[in-house]
């Protein structure tokens, strides 16, 4: 199983490649996380850093670089992204379109604006990963590059 992710406001492409019970998941330039799905449904337990997953690590990297090379798609989607923005004049005429009622969807855009922080502008309505109840949704953020 095959997941390529260049979503809203994602400051790099996210690739998941998913054999048997393990799924890694591929950040360009930022560190891997590796699943036991099995063992850990809610994707809770990171098994990436551990010495005994390199072989599995390395099994599913393998599989995905036969199907992507993470870095040329990676850079692929910002440079169309780029291309979109400039298309529509820019990122601050974008912002200034009236039509415009949602956060912006790239980090290009804040970029742009001298580094502006943006935020979801309406509450996430997704699907809860979570069984519990009381448990609020999970925002998810990847950590600062190295």
């Amino acid at each position: 199983m095959f997941s390529e992710m260049h979503g809203d406001g994602c400051m790099t492409t996210a690739f998941m490649v998913r054999q048997g019970n393990y799924k890694l998941v591929h950040y360009v330039g930022y560190p891997p996380q590796l699943f036991d799905l099995a063992l850990d449904p809610y994707e809770k337990r990171d098994l990436a850093s551990r010495h005994e997953t390199a072989d599995i690590q390395g099994r599913l990297y393998d599989a995905l670089h036969g199907i992507v090379d993470p870095d040329a798609a990676n850079r692929l989607a910002f440079a169309d992204q780029r291309a979109r923005i400039e298309q529509l004049g820019g990122a601050e005429a974008i912002l200034a379109r009236p039509d415009f009622n949602f956060t912006p969807l790239t980090p290009l855009i804040a970029r742009a604006r001298g580094g502006a922080r943006f935020t979801r502008s309406t509450p996430h309505r997704g699907p809860r990963r979570s069984a519990a109840a009381s448990e609020p949704p999970r925002e998810w953020r990847l950590p600062p590059p190295p």
